[in-house]
């Protein structure tokens, strides 16, 4: 346990401020061998602002205690730096003590922290290791229940839609025997209605092939009288297919033929009524 003396000069250090209680030794700061003007500076403020002009930043103000530590510290490292001056003083030793003292005591703090840090760090792990067993205990937990959950869930909806699917294939079935009902009932009269048109039509058809077999009779019988009077001739529907004769010469060919038959007709026509006929022949390209 440190002296009276000694305490109340660390005290006097933390503080940062001259204490009358002391020595005489100490009772002036002329006394330690200082210059006035620093002395002036200590009585004004902390001894941070002294020896630093920026501010400190908040990150370096984690702790009052460290605060405290850092000041004491820059205060013994004043005293080492002004020793030559207190060579001749009488509280040199005292001092020197103190700082023996203090560092012992730094260090001490140090070990402390450092204890301190394991011991959180130690905490920390261990709170993290069982934040992560709880973490995962619960995720099982959870992931268990909700596969619980999906398989119920799941139940439920292959249940409804099974009762879904019934109820889809029964109307299904009805509208198909409905719709095959009416299919074979529009098929079954779209059939007699094409049954009725198809008599209809052969009816048509046999008429038409008697119409057909009267003209075909009565063309030929025409066909017959045309030769037979020289109307008629084949060979005349032979000469315009024929592409060795010109266009020039089947032209008059055939005015000339039209002329020719135009007074048979007209003679035949006399020769059948025994009248003469107004009928008078288109003038031949030759006249």
């Amino acid at each position: 346990m440190p002296p009276k003396r000694i305490t109340a000069l660390l005290a006097n250090i933390f503080d940062l401020a001259p204490q009358k209680s002391l020595s005489p030794a100490r009772s002036a700061s002329t006394t330690l061998g200082l210059d006035p003007e620093f002395s002036r500076l200590l009585e004004s403020g902390p001894l941070e602002d002294v020896l630093s002009s920026r501010p400190y930043h908040p990150a370096e103000r984690l702790d009052p205690f460290e605060e405290l530590l850092l000041s004491a510290d820059q205060y013994v490292a004043l005293f080492e730096c002004n020793r030559g001056e207190q060579a001749g003083e009488g509280s040199v030793e005292q001092v020197k003590e103190l700082e023996r003292i203090f560092k012992e005591l730094l260090e001490d703090a140090e070990k402390a922290q450092t204890t301190l840090q394991t011991s959180r760090q130690k905490t920390i792990q261990t709170l993290i290791t069982h934040l992560k067993r709880t973490i995962a205990y619960r995720i099982t937990y959870l992931t268990l229940a909700h596969q619980k959950d999906i398989t119920r869930v799941r139940r439920a909806c292959r249940a409804r839609l099974d009762d879904v699917l019934v109820e889809v294939v029964h109307e299904a079935k009805k509208t198909r025997l409905g719709s095959r009902q009416r299919a074979k009932t529009s098929h079954r009269d779209l059939l007699k209605e094409y049954e009725e048109k198809i008599f209809e039509m052969k009816k048509e058809s046999r008429k038409k092939a008697d119409v057909i077999s009267k003209l075909r009779t009565s063309i030929a019988k025409a066909q017959y009288t045309l030769k037979k009077n020289g109307i008629l001739e084949t060979d005349s529907y032979q000469i315009i297919n024929d592409e060795r004769i010109p266009a020039s010469e089947t032209i008059d060919y055939y005015q000339t033929s039209i002329s020719q038959r135009e007074e048979k007709i007209k003679h035949l026509i006399e020769r059948l009524t025994g009248t003469s006929h107004p009928y008078s022949p288109s003038p031949s390209p030759n006249d």
